[in-house]
Formats: C-alpha cells, structure tokens, sequence
C-alpha cells in the first residue's frame, strides 16, 4: 500500500511539473507573439477561431456527443498547428534571405530545412516560393534558391532619360505584371534584362 502512495505522488508531481512547463511554454509564446505579431490580423483571426472552437468543446458533453466534442477538439489542435505554421513562416520569411545570403550558393528547400534544423519541408518550400514570387530570393528552374548578391540589394540606375530608377522596384512591379497576364513571358524577361543590363 505504501509503494502505491509514493507512486501516486510521484505520479502526480510528474504531472504538476508538466502542467507548470506547458504554462512556462505557453507564456513564453504568448509573449513572444504579443512582440512580434501584435498588430497581425491573420494571427487575430486565428485566434479568434481558436477561442471560439474552445468556447463552443465547453458545450459538448464529452459523454453525451462523443463525435462532435472529438470533431471540436481536433479543429481546435488544427488551428493551433495553423497559428504555429503561420508564426514560423513568417519567421522564417526573414531568416531564409540572410541565411541564402550568407551561404552564397543555389540549396534545395530539404538543404535549406536540413541546414536550418527545421523537420516541416512543405513548410520550407512553401516560404521560399512565397519569398521567390515576392523577389525577395531567386529559384532556379529545378526549384534550387538563392540571393543574387547583385540584384537583391536595390539599386539606382540612370536610364537614357536620365532619370534614376530603383531597379528592384521595377523588377518587381514587372513581376506583378507578368504574374497577372498584363505581359508576357517575353516582354517580362526582355524588360528585365534591360533594366539589369544584361
């Protein structure tokens, strides 16, 4: 009887320990969260789905709908998996340019998840096409991503007119045009040469 006591304390210090790192965890997030993304309005949003799903777990009767409390809190870890993708690609979209920078050469996104010990590759390739329709990096034809230490920093260049232009501005301004069918494939990349001088 006295094993089993010692057990139960111990049993439920475990889970008081894990119950105060879980909180520790959660204010750090939140902290970081309130730094970071206050004025977010995806985040808001999310949070306001995750509040409202937790809201409605406390009408269910885990007993009496067992299908509908389970389908509840699934939704419920869904959104927070969402809130934490969101957070991290939103970091991660200002790591990867300087981390490409740095590395100075075309990687792959499992390169890039691999080097940045990061184990969601979707995650990975969907900011780096995010920050290459964006310009903020390049992708090669076989989906290999890099910073062009040259046409990434903005420029000023004088054109025939004399007037001065910020290539990057134009680029990406032609980038838009070319991805709403404005212009075409050869238009774009014939504007483009010219503007880098190639």
């Amino acid at each position: 009887m006295n094993k089993l006591s010692d057990l139960t304390k111990k049993i439920s210090k475990m889970k008081s320990d894990l119950n105060k790192k879980q909180q520790v965890q959660k204010n750090e997030l939140s902290s970081y969260i309130d730094k970071h993304f206050h004025n977010d309005e995806a985040l808001k949003n999310l949070d306001e789905r995750i509040e409202l799903s937790k809201k409605n777990l406390k009408n269910y009767n885990k007993q009496v709908h067992p299908e509908l409390y389970t389908t509840v809190k699934d939704n419920i870890a869904d959104l927070e998996k969402q809130k934490i993708d969101y957070i991290k690609s939103k970091d991660l979209e200002k790591v990867i340019p300087e981390f490409l920078k740095r590395k100075d050469s075309k990687l792959t996104a499992s390169d890039i998840a691999f080097q940045l010990y990061e184990k969601d590759i979707d995650l990975i390739k969907e900011v780096c096409e995010s920050l290459s329709r964006s310009l903020k990096i390049q992708r090669t034809d076989n989906y290999r991503y890099f910073v062009n230490q040259s046409k990434n920093e903005p420029k000023i260049s004088s054109n025939k007119s004399g007037n001065n232009i910020d290539i990057k501005v134009e680029l990406e301004k032609l980038k838009i045009l070319f991805d709403e069918g404005l212009i075409t494939k050869e238009q774009y990349e014939a504007k483009s040469n010219k503007l880098l001088g190639i």
